[in-house]
């Protein structure tokens, strides 16, 4: 749903602004998971005191034990698949939509599908 509200702001205050507005709002979602982040190691998350403590392993340790499971891998590359699809999709569409003679918005709204498909399909 995002690509429609860019296109919103691009016409309505120009690119420069709309980038500021975006900026602004991604470093909300920072300042978000970070505060959440710091509210989980103090135990204030919801449940946290029905879970037990798992000791903390080195992070190269863990991607070595992932790595071996076949499950993860097929994960990843059901991930790598999708990811790529997608953002042949984001690069492509809007100029291809463009060249055909249409508006940006189109493209927006085409993308904003696409998003929703994935959001309900997952």
């Amino acid at each position: 749903m995002l690509p429609p509200l860019v296109i919103a702001g691009i016409e309505a205050w120009g690119w420069k602004t709309t980038l500021y507005v975006m900026a602004a709002t991604l470093s909300l979602v920072i300042l978000a998971a970070i505060a959440l982040a710091s509210m989980e190691r103090r135990g204030v998350a919801s449940g946290a005191d029905s879970v037990a403590p798992v000791p903390p392993r080195p992070p190269l340790r863990v991607l070595r034990e992932a790595l071996r499971h076949r499950g993860f891998v097929l994960l990843r590359f059901g991930f790598l698949v999708c990811g790529f699809h997608i953002n042949f999709l984001m690069t492509h569409l809007p100029g291809f939509i463009a060249s055909c003679g249409l508006a940006p918005e189109v493209g927006a709204r085409a993308l904003a599908v696409t998003g929703l498909a994935n959001v309900v399909g997952t």
